[in-house]
């Protein structure tokens, strides 16, 4: 089913920007269409769908979009009966205020003057659009005599790696953190050939979450990254060392106490178990309920275990206690989870940095061949839209859109939601409306 946004979002909201929770096989195309001629045929003025964007995600979905548009309006025109969907769509248009009489003269010059002006029919990709957005202010950013736009993107990226790759050697910082990173790629078992992993890691350079990230590390050089790495290695492996040891000691004391698994409270799954845990600690230690139970009750020994084996659990509780105590400590100081953040970012460090590497090559060869991404003008125009007023867009745009049907809604990057947001608020705020359908 299609779901329209929940009333709690307020009548005015509601009646302006609208939701509609999708699934496969729901009808969404006719829901789509149908909102879409309620707009077009809601007056006289047979020229009312150029003032409608739809965007979708695919050129497949568009074209489906566009034809049945054409079907509706050639059937709505008609004089035959009405088929089930389009009964449907009629009975919208006259709970939408059309009066019935109006419905077939209406969709009859609409889709005449449509054909006529086939161009202004605004369906489209959001891809499609976001371009047509954001290219008229190429030349404010002055792309448009300086540079050049290229879609041979991975041709470039690969041109970034062979001249990494080739650079080793050539500088010591740099080839310290090559090595490194080919080190870890062997280390992990990704593999041996330093270009394949580094041909796919640049995949990442043009992707909307990493530009962020990527801007950020412009600031540090090749040294940084080997000296961060050491740091982190040197306090993960100390802090690593310093738990395993914990555990092995609580251990050792079992084993030597001559005691088994079945001697201790809650057996396998209990104190035993946090231990063992403690002596293979790598990153993270999850609570262990029983094991805290224990402490809580500062009960260590089974029901089920044998007078010698209790005196000897007895004998070892003090250790536990301290054990469990000073791990449990480490958690509540936030140390553990500084310690398992430290990993992460070490685990990511030299991917990281390599991503670095590539990212200088990469711009130095676009500003040596002039050219420059698509990726390059939405994030630069995505930045000054926010800041413009909509009359400023829609005049660099030439168009004016009153109503926006935006679909697969979830799949909106972030960056072609900012150039589209001015539009939309606009819209909304002189009666325009924004219909947004998505898997939710």
């Amino acid at each position: 089913m299609l779901h329209p946004c929940p009333p709690t979002f307020g009548t005015f909201v509601r009646l302006l920007f609208q939701v509609l929770h999708s699934s496969a096989g729901a009808g969404k195309t006719h829901a789509l269409v149908k909102h879409y001629l309620r707009l077009a045929l809601a007056t006289d003025d047979e020229a009312a769908y150029t003032r409608i964007l739809a965007l979708t995600f695919t050129n497949k979905a568009a074209g489906e979009m566009r034809e049945r548009i054409l079907r509706y309006l050639e059937e709505l025109a008609g004089t035959g009966d009405l088929s089930t969907a389009l009964a449907d769509v009629s009975r919208s248009l006259i709970a939408a205020g059309v009066p019935e009489g109006s419905i077939r003269d209406r969709a009859g010059k609409t889709l005449t003057h449509m054909l006529h002006h086939w161009p202004q029919l605004a369906v489209s990709t959001i891809d499609a659009f976001t371009r047509r957005v954001v290219m008229p202010f190429a030349r404010d950013l002055r792309l448009d005599s300086e540079l050049r736009m290229t879609t041979e993107e991975q041709d470039y990226r690969d041109m970034a790696v062979d001249r990494l790759l080739e650079e080793a050697g050539t500088d010591a910082p740099l080839t310290e953190l090559l090595v490194a990173i080919c080190e870890d790629l062997v280390e992990s078992e990704r593999d041996w050939r330093a270009d394949k992993p580094l041909r796919a890691l640049t995949a990442q350079l043009t992707k909307e979450q990493a530009i962020t990230h990527l801007e950020q590390l412009r600031g540090l050089g090749n040294a940084q990254f080997i000296a961060i790495r050491q740091r982190l290695r040197s306090e993960t492996t100390a802090f690593r060392e310093r738990l395993r040891q914990l555990g092995t000691h609580a251990l050792d004391a079992i084993a030597t106490a001559g005691l088994n698994d079945e001697d201790l409270y809650f057996g396998k799954n209990g104190p035993v178990a946090y231990f063992r845990a403690l002596a293979s600690f790598d990153d993270w230690l999850d609570e262990k309920k029983n094991t805290l139970k224990a402490l809580e009750k500062d009960k260590w020994a089974s029901d089920k275990a044998s007078a010698a084996a209790k005196a000897a659990i007895e004998e070892l509780a003090p250790l536990f206690r301290e054990t469990i105590n000073a791990v449990e400590d480490l958690r509540r100081t936030g140390e553990l989870r500084r310690h398992a953040m430290a990993c992460a970012v070490l685990s990511d460090l030299l991917p990281s940095a390599a991503l670095h590497l590539l990212d200088e090559r990469l711009e130095a060869i676009k500003r040596e061949e002039g050219v420059t991404f698509f990726s390059d003008l939405v994030k630069k125009v995505a930045a000054i839209v926010q800041h413009e007023p909509a009359p400023f867009l829609y005049e660099r745009l030439g168009e004016k859109y009153h109503h926006f049907l935006i679909d697969e809604f979830q799949d909106t990057s972030l960056l072609q939601w900012h150039a589209l947001l001015p539009l939309i608020t606009n819209a909304l705020s002189t009666g325009g409306s924004a219909l947004l359908v998505g898997d939710a």
